[in-house]
């Protein structure tokens, strides 16, 4: 298991290889940018909550995604932010849409490559996106699932951008 900035340099290593010479192209100091974007973020979720751990994963928003429609063409990924630890301490995070609009915002604006960033809870479906949205970090709308059903039997595209199927 990989802690604290042993992990961050892992999963940048891991942001390298799966993006490929996407990010290899780019210059030293965007990655740094990036680099100390996650550090900032595993940062201010721990400040005040050493009981939080955080895994970032990123993943390629491709025609099969559900948010295909509308995002923006020139940034393909999506970063998942998982936290794991105290129920209590997770649940203050992931009810504070300003922290995480903060943190989202900082990381799409250093990671030029990312759209939107998911917060989560390890091992459950308590998830929040936020993306941009004309050239703004937004807090992805919740539909929920009678509504995601329902769309789902007229359009394969049932989650737009800016939207996000709450549970």
């Amino acid at each position: 298991m990989f802690h604290g900035r042993n992990y961050i340099i892992y999963i940048i290593t891991g942001l390298i290889f799966l993006l490929g010479g996407e990010v290899q192209s780019k210059t030293k100091q965007q990655r740094d940018y990036c680099d100390l974007a996650l550090d900032k973020t595993q940062s201010k979720l721990r400040e005040n909550r050493r009981r939080i751990n955080v895994d970032f994963k990123p993943r390629e928003i491709t025609r099969q995604s559900d948010w295909y429609e509308g995002m923006p063409s020139d940034r393909p990924y999506e970063l998942w932010v998982i936290m794991r630890g105290s129920e209590s301490d997770m649940s203050n995070v992931m009810h504070s849409k300003q922290f995480l609009t903060t943190l989202a915002a900082n990381i799409i604006t250093n990671c030029d490559r990312v759209s939107v960033v998911t917060f989560g809870i390890n091992s459950t479906d308590y998830l929040r996106s936020y993306g941009l949205i004309n050239n703004k970090v937004t807090y992805f709308k919740c539909i929920d699932r009678e509504t995601f059903l329902a769309a789902q039997r007229i359009s394969s595209r049932v989650i737009y951008w800016g939207r996000q199927l709450c549970i």
